[in-house]
């Protein structure tokens, strides 16, 4: 494929026949298209003339109200579950693709949530999954989840790649929090997580993005279709959900500073994540969708920036955006409340403990264009973060032509399928 050619697919109605293409370009059923990631695709899809139709059932937990936000009025909407086979047959009639954000995220508050979690985002997908089998769409760009890696990967600098040992509750009261080898009981440090690395989902919402891609890889293989799972890194940008349990950390720091509060920072703050703006996400899942994948299986790719930084620098960069106070860094740990009363500010940027941030390896692919503070700042003047993705190492945005596709094109045959990425995903 020349990275000028188009990337479309056959329009099929379910009885088989061939629909003629939309002038809008190809049609594509975005699920979960009301939230804070689909939306933004289906916004990317709209301004680059496709036709949008959105599935969404408005979860409070995600939404806050049942009423469509303003902006899913420039697409077709339908307020539904994608557990409800009928809807779902219905809306995949002439479509083209099949963009699957809707789930339920986060880590949830406790077990209770697992009924909840394996239904919306399991069977979900599988009664998706059948509509389009029996209606002949064979493109799946599905949203998956770092969290499939578990607690990430460490290096020994005696012992090499080393899975961490479990932390101590000895360790987190006394404020060592870096995990430690298992073998010698050092100090672990961070490593980039390629896609071929061990997946060891430690969450009820890790065990169900698994499973989806699990899901996704068994349909096409029986079908011949493609599929991609994009496993997000931290995302944030604008429409991120307030003031719930299960948004992220960039979420609840943003809530905190929208009610005047510091944002609270657990542990030393010193915790590494990978920061990608929204619209760098939706971008990806666009370049997903023009890009054929492998037939009969399902391609993971990290979707990240490339660049790691601490979550107190996130608490800073966000406070700082906001104009609002300064974080606080209460100490404490994840599952337990921290100690009443002040805090301390995060540390200034530092390296990742075990010495300096190692060179990203030469098969690092898509990136995202927005920085940090850039992406931040954005959020809170309300401009448009910069459309698009940089990907020095594995594939390249094609030029842009009026009237044509933009296309993922392989770079180097270092990466195998010229959409590989890496990121970092630690405690």
């Amino acid at each position: 494929m020349s990275s000028d050619d188009p990337v479309t697919w056959p329009r099929r109605s379910r009885q088989g026949t061939v629909r003629p293409p939309s002038v809008a370009g190809v049609r594509v059923l975005v699920t979960g298209g009301a939230g804070f990631i689909g939306s933004h695709i289906a916004d990317l899809l709209a301004d680059d003339g496709d036709e949008v139709v959105v599935l969404d059932n408005l979860l409070p937990t995600a939404h806050g109200s049942r009423t469509p936000p303003p902006y899913t009025g420039r697409h077709r909407f339908l307020r539904g579950d994608v557990t409800d086979a009928e809807i779902v047959a219905e809306l995949l009639d002439g479509v083209d693709a099949v963009c699957h954000q809707a789930a339920v995220v986060g880590h949830g508050v406790d077990p209770s949530d697992a009924p909840s979690y394996a239904l919306h985002n399991d069977y979900g997908t599988a009664v998706l999954l059948a509509g389009m089998y029996a209606a002949g769409v064979r493109k799946l760009v599905l949203a998956s989840s770092m969290v499939v890696y578990g607690e990430g990967r460490y290096a020994c600098p005696e012992h090499g790649v080393v899975p961490p040992s479990p932390r101590l509750a000895s360790d987190l009261d006394a404020g060592r929090f870096e995990p430690r080898c298992p073998s010698c009981g050092a100090e672990l440090a961070w490593r980039l997580v390629p896609e071929d690395a061990p997946l060891n989902p430690r969450s009820t919402y890790a065990a169900t993005k698994l499973a989806q891609e699990h899901l996704a890889g068994a349909w096409a293989r029986q079908t011949g279709g493609s599929a991609w799972a994009m496993r997000y890194h931290n995302v944030y940008g604008p429409r991120m959900p307030q003031n719930t349990p299960y948004a992220g950390v960039a979420s609840l720091f943003r809530s905190s500073l929208v009610r005047g509060e510091a944002p609270r920072v657990l542990e030393d703050g010193g915790q590494q994540r990978d920061f990608i703006h929204v619209h760098d996400v939706a971008r990806a899942n666009v370049l997903a969708l023009r890009t054929p994948g492998p037939p009969g299986d399902v391609t993971p790719l990290n979707v990240c920036s490339g660049t790691p930084h601490t979550v107190g620098d996130l608490a800073f960069e966000l406070a700082r955006a906001c104009g609002g106070p300064a974080p606080q860094v209460v100490g404490g740990r994840r599952g337990r409340p921290p100690p009443p009363g002040g805090g301390r500010r995060p540390r200034g940027r530092r390296p990742p403990r075990g010495g300096r941030p190692r060179p990203r390896p030469r098969t690092t692919g898509l990136h995202g264009r927005n920085r940090l503070r850039q992406g931040h700042g954005r959020l809170r003047h309300g401009r448009a973060a910069r459309p698009g993705l940089s990907s020095p190492g594995g594939c390249r945005l094609a030029p842009q032509h009026p009237g044509r596709r933009r296309a993922l094109v392989p770079r180097s045959a270092a990466s195998r399928h010229g959409v590989s990425a890496t990121g970092p995903v630690n405690r």
